[in-house]
């Protein structure tokens, strides 16, 4: 409880009659007390309150008839007065608070008494009777209480909560400011109903605000709430997670609408194509009518439509509302996320910085991987020992409490953060425990759970196993601002844009050690070894300070030298005991007393991490102690390995066989990955920049391969073309594409030729097997996800994202395009170069994401010259021969491009001289085949391909069109030039097209493998989907170009005048079956 601040002097002492008692002012001119202290002016007893000893006269108003309460106000209006601040709040049991009034006491009456209460239980009250009663726990009792009825009853920060109405040995009745708050706010008296931040009771808002203040505090300086620059990514995915206020209200609306349309199903069976299953969940059900609205809508008979329009509207409903309330619903859906990131990508930051404006909304509980000690009870109990949570059955005690709260403020999530695993325990410890976490934790509706784990640990602990949703940080969302931002703090002017800086640990050391350098010695930083060793020099003379030593003896890096050396040689690359660790801070500096000691100090400054308890986690694993940044712990290591006596040979030797040990996991695997990848980044600045990767004996070892890769941003020195062309040839052979979406663009520049001509030279069927499922897998977590452009390497950009448009994700392929069409916007000379580079690529995806962003930036450009030089290109690669690719989708935006240059004021028209249709390139199929289950193959894969075009599919049902018809309501089998009456393509026939089509473009069993429980959830959640999927469409698109080229297209939604099918003269690419309605010019 906080110190007697406002309180006596809002409060004052009352009279009528005969009755004494206390009143405290609501607002300027108006207070509040006991009826019965002042109820006898009902018999004409005047009320007077008395203010700095001087009588006011005040007039009663009634608040509730027959209930303890009065409201009145001071008759002279000149006099006002500072008031309190009511809040009404529940009472529960175990909560503490005061009250201040004037009793009957020598030091009552004088200057008035405080109080202190405690509520031990609740009950439900009488109407007329007070609400709640307390326990006195003052040490001293008063010898009268007479005087304090109508005294303030208040919670912390001053909010008063009630105020006393009776005394009862010992105990006191008071009335609840919630209990009257309709009444009140009635006569124009503030309330603030927001209780939760006030609460002390156990679970509530500020108990766990104290414990995530405390832990906030150990992340030390990785979170700088000054320099902070919000993540809008992460601020969305924690407000999704937190706040399900209108959660109910929405599915309440798709209750309704399921409703709605179960009774239009009933009533007017023929009205809609998706079976009536009551079955589904609401949300399911919404989604799966999404084609039928869309089909309803869409008809030119638009009755049917406005059938359904009036039904949801006598429901209150419309369209829109339900279409809202599915993106609503689905968005809160996954309660447990994983954070992942490299080292230093602002995991640690982020999550604090989101803890920290998340406390004003809910309760958030926050504690990091370095404190879990591997506890008999598991994880649930290791968690209620760092919260120290009561109870044991704690996530039930907080869902109760949530679940109360939201009667009051609104339904919310707790939100617990486990911060940085791989700090803590071993693999299978969170391989295990993060399972058991996540069944937990679903049990909970209003409990959320988020971890953050540096890369590659999500792989290893199985997260996606067990059904987190994961989240990509790849660094810095603003980078540039943040860089500003922590410049414009430490008085930086730098001319160097290191790569590192979109990094927050290494922005963060960069500009502390910067700032405190001399100007010769800035003038050097450039290297990581040597911005390493200045960072720790200036922590030196604190530490020796502490410890009693020569601050010119540099012994807090020979320290961390010794424990990086000792980790590598000693403890194979794990972190070494902090009994060793105190050994050898006793051989440094001897004879010190814990507090003056090198491992203590270290500690208390926040280069060491350690459990201070120190406990053991096992009765075999001794505590560790850590490095407090990590980049900082694999850096030294390198450095301690490179300052060793032996010479380069003798170096290469060990690393082999350090090598050998990583591949038989007799080392820690993750602490060599990172020892090896800042190995190759000093190597050279040791060995007179030669490169670990010339070295005969290690360069072609794969592990070494993707260290090298990894640390290609951080080199001292560029690293020379040559030596990097011949790596990148080595490195596709040894490691495949997956390489590209971990470097820097820059270290790309020279490779880009090589990868466009091996891409380009692969078949479809290798594309999509050494390519794609790469593409589908790595690019949100690559340089080509984030927003910014690098405008120093947009060339290799744009060449990435065109290639990329190969995905079978929608996601990446529209990140993709809306990306290269930006680019294009602001680089006319790459359309001439991009057009001529990939006109003739086998994969349509890319051709059609090529085409797509350049129609996009021609429409926002609306360049003349620009787009007179794009047609002529488009025209003699694509019309010229009047064979255009064989694909509607690509067609669409070749056409669309010509058309927009005619358009044009000084155009050119090549529109007119590239109409449809065009010279068939091959015959076309006329046979029925029999589709079998292991038509395309037996992986589950293939299954999957078969059922999605045979099955119960939407693809075979609406947009084949087999749910409401037998034959195509466009193509035909009538040659074009002929006028009868045309015979509609049968669908069997389209379908019999189709599957020939996906084995022609070369789907294999290979392929199935890749596609192995890949699906996508719903027709709504389809950003995620089968490489089965991209060949289904592809091979729709492809057939759908072939009957163009030889049959008539009729117009589905209209028939001439005799109701015969209307012929469509020029069969335009955009009357396909499948409305292109992706518009690459939207930012979202």
């Amino acid at each position: 409880m906080s110190n007697i601040s406002i309180i006596p002097s809002i409060t004052c002492k009352v009279e009528c009659g005969t009755e004494r008692g206390t009143a405290f002012f609501v607002d300027a001119h108006r207070l509040l007390t006991a009826f019965h202290v002042v109820g006898s002016a009902l018999n004409g007893n005047l009320i007077y309150v008395e203010i700095e000893k001087i009588a006011y006269e005040c007039e009663l108003t009634i608040v509730e008839p027959n209930k303890d309460i009065a409201l009145l106000k001071l008759k002279d209006e000149t006099v006002t007065r500072e008031y309190g601040s009511l809040l009404s709040m529940p009472i529960e049991a175990k909560t503490h608070f005061r009250f201040w009034g004037y009793p009957n006491t020598l030091i009552g009456e004088a200057v008035g008494q405080s109080v202190k209460i405690r509520v031990d239980e609740t009950y439900v009250a009488l109407p007329r009777d007070f609400d709640a009663y307390a326990v006195f726990e003052d040490e001293k009792h008063l010898t009268e209480y007479a005087g304090f009825s109508g005294s303030p009853v208040y919670a912390d920060s001053d909010k008063i909560i009630g105020f006393v109405t009776n005394i009862l040995d010992s105990h006191i009745g008071f009335i609840s400011i919630k209990s009257v708050e309709i009444k009140l706010k009635a006569l124009g008296v503030a309330i603030d109903s927001n209780y939760v931040k006030f609460q002390e009771v156990s679970y509530g808002r500020k108990e766990s605000s104290k414990k995530l203040h405390e832990q906030i505090k150990l992340a030390g300086n990785r979170y700088k709430p000054n320099l902070d620059v919000p993540n809008q990514s992460l601020i969305t995915l924690f407000a999704n997670l937190w706040d399900i206020q209108a959660l109910k209200e929405h599915e309440e609306i798709l209750h309704k609408s399921k409703q709605v349309f179960l009774n239009l199903q009933r009533s007017n069976p023929i009205l809609f194509d998706t079976p009536a299953d009551k079955t589904l969940l609401d949300l399911d059900y919404n989604i799966g009518m999404q084609c039928d609205v869309w089909r309803l809508k869409n008809r030119s008979d638009t009755s049917d439509w406005k059938m359904v329009e009036v039904a949801l509207k006598e429901q209150s409903l419309s369209w829109k509302q339900i279409n809202e309330s599915m993106h609503y619903v689905v968005s809160r859906r996954e309660k447990a996320y994983c954070i992942y990131g490299p080292a230093g990508s602002g995991k640690t930051h982020n999550v604090c910085s989101i803890a920290s404006q998340l406390i004003e909304e809910t309760n958030v509980y926050l504690c990091f991987g370095i404190q879990f000690n591997k506890n008999k009870g598991g994880i649930i109990a290791e968690m209620r020992k760092i919260f120290n949570f009561e109870n044991e059955n704690y996530l039930e005690r907080l869902q109760e409490k949530a679940e109360n709260d939201s009667a009051n403020i609104g339904a919310r999530r707790y939100v617990f953060i486990i911060d940085a695993l791989n700090e803590g325990l071993d693999d299978s410890y969170w391989r295990e425990s993060l399972g058991i976490l996540k069944t937990e934790f679903d049990k909970y509706s209003n409990l959320a759970l988020v971890v953050t784990v540096r890369e590659p640990f999500q792989e290893k602990y199985g997260l996606k196993r067990w059904d987190y949703s994961m989240q990509h940080l790849s660094g810095l969302e603003k980078s540039q601002e943040v860089v500003n931002k922590y410049f414009d703090f430490y008085h930086i002017n730098y001319d160097r844009n290191l790569s590192g800086f979109k990094n927050g640990l290494f922005l963060n050391i960069f500009c502390e050690t910067y700032a405190s350098m001399s100007y010769y010695n800035k003038i050097q930083l450039r290297s990581l070894g040597w911005l390493y060793r200045q960072y720790i020099y200036m922590r030196e003379r604190a530490i020796a300070e502490a410890v009693d030593e020569d601050p010119e003896l540099n012994i807090t890096w020979q320290y961390l030298c010794r424990l990086a050396h000792l980790s590598v040689f000693t403890y194979k690359f794990h972190p070494i005991t902090r009994k060793k660790a105190r050994v050898v801070s006793n051989q440094l500096c001897n004879n010190r007393t814990w507090s003056k000691s090198l491992l203590y100090n270290l500690i208390a400054q926040g280069l060491l991490l350690a459990d201070w308890n120190g406990q053991t986690n096992s009765i075999y694993e001794e505590a560790v102690v850590k490095f407090e940044y990590e980049q900082m712990e694999d850096v030294i290591r390198a450095i301690a390995f490179l300052n060793t006596k032996s010479d380069k040979q003798a170096k290469i030797t060990q690393l082999k066989e350090f090598i050998k040990s990583y591949e038989r996991k007799t080392l820690c695997e993750e602490g060599f990955y990172q020892f090896l990848t800042y190995l190759t980044i000093l190597w050279p600045e040791r060995f007179e920049k030669k490169e670990i990767v010339e070295e005969k004996m290690v360069r072609n070892n794969a592990l070494l391969q993707r260290c090298f890769i990894e640390g290609l941003e951080w080199h001292l020195y560029p690293v020379e073309q040559t030596i990097l062309g011949e790596f990148w040839l080595e490195a596709e052979k040894t490691l495949g594409y997956r390489f590209i979406f971990s470097v820097a663009l820059r270290s790309l520049r020279e490779f880009l030729k090589t990868l466009h001509r091996s891409l380009n030279a692969l078949s479809q069927t290798d594309l999509d097997l050494q390519w794609i499922h790469i593409v589908n897998q790595y690019y949100e977590e690559s340089v080509l996800y984030v927003e910014d452009v690098d405008e120093q390497e947009y060339k290799t950009e744009v060449y990435l994202l065109v290639w990329c448009c190969a995905s079978s994700h929608p996601v990446i392929r529209a990140h993709a395009k809306r990306k290269l069409c930006r680019i294009l916007c602001n680089h006319s000379n790459l359309f001439e170069a991009l057009i001529s580079d990939f006109h003739s690529v086998k994969d349509t995806y890319v051709l059609e994401g090529l085409y797509n962003a350049v129609y996009g930036a021609l429409l926002l450009m609306r360049d003349v010259e620009l787009s007179k030089t794009v047609s002529l290109l488009i025209y003699d690669y694509h019309f010229k021969n009047k064979q255009p690719v064989e694909d509607v989708r690509v067609r669409e935006w070749l056409l669309k491009i010509l058309l927009f240059t005619k358009t044009l004021k000084g155009g050119i028209d090549l529109f007119s001289k590239s109409l449809p249709p065009y010279i068939p390139q091959e015959e076309i199929a006329h046979d029925t085949i029999e589709i079998g289950d292991d038509y395309f193959g037996c992986t589950e894969g293939s299954k999957k391909l078969r059922f999605s075009l045979c099955g119960f599919s939407d693809f075979h049902r609406y947009i084949l069109g087999f749910n409401s018809n037998d034959e195509s309501q466009i193509y035909t089998l009538m040659p074009h030039g002929q006028s009868e009456r045309p015979s509609m393509l049968p669908l069997v026939l389209l379908q019999s097209m189709v599957a020939q089509k996906i084995k022609t473009l070369g789907w294999s069993d290979q392929l199935g493998e890749l596609d192995n429980g890949v699906y996508s959830p719903g027709r709504y959640d389809n950003q995620y989907e089968r490489i089965g999927k991209k060949y289904q469409w592809k091979a729709l698109f492809a057939i759908e170009a072939q009957l163009m080229d030889h049959f008539a297209v009729v117009d589905r939604w209209h028939n001439w005048a005799n109701g015969n099918k209307r012929i469509l003269r020029s069969p335009y690419p955009w009357y396909s079956s499948t409305l292109n309605d992706f518009d690459v010019t939207l930012t979202g």
